[in-house]
């Protein structure tokens, strides 16, 4: 995969079966935090706050779909943060930058992995769709199970929040440095 600055890509079933498996049962567990923000010294009184689970001292996540990373990208990654994001309704992301790349080749990336169980079926039910604005553009991805998204970090992008009540939208962020 050839990484460029301003560039977005996507793989459908990123993981296998028994992968799938492991991290949907690993998100049943006591493994939630709340209070997950986009930027935390931004300091306005009702800031969108949400679910979190640290996964970098995780070695599930932290090694193993971490080689799965790099095989499909073809490059070696140094993970700087490694957490899940739990949003339920009204628990969007605001607008951020996930890195500031000061490197004219981009080194800084972030990969997100969809968990819930979104699908063509109900995404116009559950939206928590993934938008991001390249040249004065939104454009958007929708957060289907099993997807991964891998993307330049400097991108400004936010997650929505799904519409129904109750539903919990779990993605998982690696944001990453290339290895040069």
């Amino acid at each position: 995969m050839k990484l460029e600055k301003n560039s977005i890509y996507m793989v459908d079933d990123f993981l296998n079966g028994e992968e799938i498996d492991i991290v949907e049962n690993y998100f049943k567990g006591d493994v939630w935090g709340f209070g997950h923000c986009t930027d935390h010294g931004d300091k306005r009184l009702f800031k969108s706050k949400w679910f979190s689970s640290y996964l970098k001292n995780n070695t599930y996540f932290c090694e193993h779909l971490l080689e799965k990373i790099e095989r499909i990208t073809g490059h070696k990654w140094e993970p700087i943060e490694i957490y899940a994001n739990g949003q339920t309704i009204l628990n969007g992301s605001d607008w951020h930058v996930d890195e500031y790349n000061r490197h004219s080749d981009p080194i800084y990336f972030t990969a997100l992995l969809y968990i819930s169980d979104i699908n063509k079926s109900n995404i116009d039910i559950i939206n928590g769709h993934f938008n991001y604005k390249i040249n004065d553009k939104i454009l958007s991805i929708e957060p289907f199970k099993n997807r991964m998204i891998f993307f330049d970090s400097t991108i400004l992008h936010r997650g929505n929040a799904p519409t129904v009540p109750g539903f919990l939208r779990i993605s998982i962020a690696w944001k990453l440095r290339k290895i040069t």
